[in-house]
């Protein structure tokens, strides 16, 4: 059964520098996909003590359709618990109802989406996949990136296991409660999800379609997220550089696992 409307969370924690771009990205999701199904936006503006309110707060006058924009306060400073609390102020609108037929997507603050992303996960829905995870890529050109997160990237894009990115994942609202929501973690909520998914019997579809594009950053938001992983390879990086030196190139240093 194919959704009539789709419930969209972002996590916000001090964002002011990044926010605007990916509000912009989701209106054209938005549009993209207008007059075909409902879109609702849940802003969670959680603990922040920047301007990340005021831009939330002035993109909701902006929107198309302001009543389906909601600006939600958290002080949880949990990652977890903002999407959650996101998706629940969402799921508690009867315009969202039967979940059924709502699709639900979450992505970051500090990510753009493609103009297709919302459509992309429609489309699958309609073909009868319930639970999605998308890929990323990173807002810098392959010139622009340093040695190590060019090294990582290329070991991202030819990694075996599916990535999971709260950055780009969705679900229908069925699926997404009877696997108990996102967890209050302040980090890897998203990989709890994906995997209490397919505990409730939910076969999560991994495709490269729609990537979104994140921050390239060492120092992100959550403790141990993306901006986590390129840190651990620019050390990985450099560990492999000073036991190349030492050893003339016989001995490696492992790389950290991709996730």
């Amino acid at each position: 059964m194919s959704a009539s409307a789709v419930a969209v969370v972002v996590p916000v924690h001090d964002e002011e520098a990044h926010l605007d771009r990916c509000l912009a990205a989701l209106d054209g999701a938005r549009r993209a996909v207008d007059g075909h199904v409902e879109v609702h936006l849940a802003v969670v503006l959680d603990a922040c003590g920047d301007a990340s309110t005021e831009v939330a707060r002035r993109w909701r006058r902006r929107w198309a359709h302001p009543g389906r924009f909601a600006v939600v306060e958290s002080d949880a400073a949990n990652v977890g618990a903002a999407r959650r609390q996101g998706l629940a102020t969402l799921l508690e609108d009867r315009r969202l109802r039967p979940h059924r037929r709502t699709w639900l997507a979450s992505t970051d603050a500090d990510s753009q989406v493609p103009p297709d992303w919302l459509s992309h996960q429609l489309g699958l829905n309609a073909a009868g996949h319930r639970a999605w995870g998308g890929t990323v890529v990173l807002d810098r050109g392959h010139r622009q990136l340093t040695g190590a997160q060019r090294a990582f990237w290329g070991r991202y894009l030819n990694a075996p296991d599916p990535h999971v990115h709260g950055a780009s994942m969705g679900c229908d609202a069925e699926a997404y409660l009877a696997a108990g929501g996102f967890a209050a973690l302040a980090t890897g909520e998203d990989h709890h999800l994906h995997r209490a998914l397919r505990a409730a019997g939910v076969a999560v579809h991994h495709d490269g379609g729609a990537p979104v594009r994140t921050s390239a950053r060492e120092h992100g938001r959550a403790p141990d997220g993306f901006a986590a992983d390129l840190r651990a390879a620019r050390d990985a990086h450099r560990r492999r550089g000073a036991a190349d030196a030492l050893s003339g190139g016989t001995e490696a240093a492992p790389w950290p696992p991709i996730r």
